[in-house]
């Protein structure tokens, strides 16, 4: 995640990214899966951000997902959604950012979490989706963010950037709740030359249970340990081009089994002016 914003200027980025959910898991084990199943999701993602001045900045995230479920072979197994999913408004404090006179950076915010209308989707068969297969939560929310960045030359060709987020959601209007989750993530960042630059990262994520009526549900929740391999090329001074790839490391999942992510892709834009 990207820190302060220059006083004056605007962040533009948009991504398409992929993800497959097609592993079983049971606790930590992935489990041989004998019912054809197949999970996917693609969505598009915005983020739009504006420096108020040179240490606080407004960053609105949203994204359009549609989602493809397959249990079996039979053409009726199939089942889609696509919808704006939940967006965020964050309030960011970044008091010192790099640069030639400073080799760390640090900063805090503070975020709402908007849902869209898109939260009751239904099948052909007229039955309502699972929560999984809506495009939004159907709740607001809270989050709370924080960075850091350490920048071991004046030049900063090599960079590293630790970033810790937390979640906390609210009900929707059929009384279920996703659960509450913390990330951090940890990415170090070297400039090749002056149009690319390489990062590898380790995301860790921690999600408590999903509940309904104030009840735990079983075979939600856990937490993942991801490694996030990106490259970056400059087409401008201004705009760059980022590709990056997702790989689960290990699932500590709760309940007996859980369908989750095994690969994701992205590819982006990235624009300031």
């Amino acid at each position: 995640q990207s820190g302060g914003i220059a006083d004056d200027r605007w962040l533009l980025s948009l991504s398409l990214e992929r993800h497959e959910m097609n592993d079983l898991v049971s606790d930590q084990d992935r489990i041989t899966d004998e019912t054809a199943r197949r999970r996917s999701s693609d969505a598009l993602l915005l983020e739009l951000g504006y420096g108020l001045n040179e240490r606080w900045s407004l960053t609105f995230l949203s994204n359009y997902i549609e989602h493809r479920r397959q249990i079996g072979d039979s053409p009726d197994s199939k089942q889609s959604s696509r919808g704006v999913g939940d967006s965020l408004l964050l309030l960011k404090f970044v008091p010192q950012s790099l640069s030639v006179l400073h080799r760390h950076a640090y900063g805090v915010g503070l975020g709402v979490k908007v849902s869209s209308s898109d939260d009751d989707e239904f099948g052909t068969n007229g039955v309502r989706y699972s929560q999984d297969m809506q495009p939004s939560s159907g709740a607001s929310g809270t989050v709370i963010w924080g960075y850091y960045a350490h920048s071991f030359s004046r030049e900063a060709r090599n960079t590293v950037h630790f970033s810790v987020n937390a979640s906390f959601n609210q009900s929707n209007h059929i009384d279920y709740k996703i659960g509450d989750d913390m990330s951090l993530g940890l990415v170090w960042q070297s400039l090749i030359n002056e149009d690319w630059r390489a990062s590898l990262g380790l995301n860790w994520r921690e999600s408590a249970a999903d509940e309904r009526l104030g009840v735990k549900l079983p075979n939600t929740g856990g937490a993942w340990l991801d490694v996030k391999p990106s490259v970056q090329y400059r087409v401008s001074d201004n705009f760059a081009l980022r590709l990056g790839y997702t790989q689960p490391l290990s699932r500590d999942l709760n309940g007996a089994l859980q369908f989750t992510t095994s690969q994701a892709w992205s590819i982006g834009v990235v624009g300031r002016f």
